[in-house]
């Protein structure tokens, strides 16, 4: 059974940058700190073409780019049941050489990369979500979801933080080819550990990082 993988390695110093996949946002710096991770992406791609949009801009303590700047964002791709090691690129985000031009080394640098991803999975379910029309009523019906969540979180109730994460919930469990109830069983232990431990008091503040965009 194909069950591919696919992750973003984002490597940077001295710089600052948003991306998005499929016009979905999923990982921003700042302030221009170092970064070395790999995220997982299936759960933002649609089988066939997708895009990788990467917009930098000078670290906020350098003011511009330097000779040590570093913006490396990949994709790879890789089984389920293969090595990290047996990973293999699929695209990565391309910027002029902001070094040696300086006006672009005080710049706000747009990319955009297309590619192809051969997913086994269907159509994520935000995929089918309707286009909403930014107006007083969308915004009031979006800002009632977001309080509820926030008093779901404030009040640990696991079982309505899952129902108001249902759609996310299935989206994640598709792209980890775990099963539905496997993915809500090991949610729901997160936040039981969560909630139990006397050090990981919830604040207003904390409840509103945890508020899904």
């Amino acid at each position: 059974l194909n069950q591919p993988v696919y992750t973003l390695q984002i490597d940077t110093i001295s710089a600052c940058y948003e991306i998005k996949v499929n016009d979905i946002p999923l990982y921003a710096e700042s302030e221009g700190s170092p970064t070395a991770v790999e995220l997982p992406i299936n759960h933002l791609l649609l089988k066939g073409l997708n895009s990788l949009q990467v917009v930098i801009s000078p670290a906020k303590h350098e003011k511009e780019f330097v000779g040590h700047t570093k913006t490396t964002f990949e994709i790879y791709y890789r089984d389920i049941n293969d090595l990290r090691t047996n990973r293999k690129l699929v695209t990565s985000a391309k910027f002029p050489d902001y070094l040696k031009n300086n006006e672009l080394k005080k710049s706000v640098i747009p990319s955009k990369t297309e590619f192809q991803a051969s997913l086994s999975l269907e159509a994520p379910a935000w995929s089918n979500s309707p286009v909403l029309e930014l107006n007083k009523q969308t915004i009031n019906e979006a800002l009632g979801v977001y309080r509820e969540y926030f008093n779901a979180l404030k009040s640990k109730n696991i079982e309505a933080i899952l129902k108001l994460t249902n759609i996310k919930n299935k989206v994640y469990a598709d792209s980890l080819y775990t099963g539905l109830n496997v993915y809500i069983n090991r949610v729901r232990e997160s936040f039981k550990a969560e909630f139990e431990n006397p050090l990981n008091e919830l604040t207003d503040f904390d409840i509103q990082v945890k508020i899904p965009h």
